[in-house]
């Protein structure tokens, strides 16, 4: 969120990926370090956090956002949840048991 020293991205290798940027003295770029990662299940087509930093939420697709030349045929599009807390951030569990109810 705004105002944090933390960005997310996500892409076509289903890895949404939290980062912790900073600067080094002397230097005007920002700096990145890859600080947590999650494997998702489709191509992530969008990320979203909440206004209070609690939980992103993530667009995933069986095909990539800006073309159709590959179709993950195992994957559902879906939204995924990822609880953030101070400690730091893990899978909402919710979402898979659902994902499993649906199977049945």
């Amino acid at each position: 969120g705004r105002g944090s020293d933390v960005a997310v991205t996500g892409s076509w290798d289903g890895v949404v990926r939290f980062w912790g940027v900073g600067a080094e003295e002397g230097k005007k770029k920002p700096t990145f370090e890859c600080i947590n990662s999650f494997e998702v299940e489709g191509y992530v087509n969008g990320l979203a956090l909440d206004e209070e930093g609690r939980f992103v939420v993530c667009a995933l697709g069986r095909e990539h956002r800006l073309g159709r030349w590959d179709v993950l045929r195992k994957c559902k599009e879906r939204l995924g949840v990822i609880k953030l807390s101070s400690s730091g951030a893990e899978k909402d569990d919710d979402e898979e048991e659902e994902e499993e109810e649906e199977e049945e």
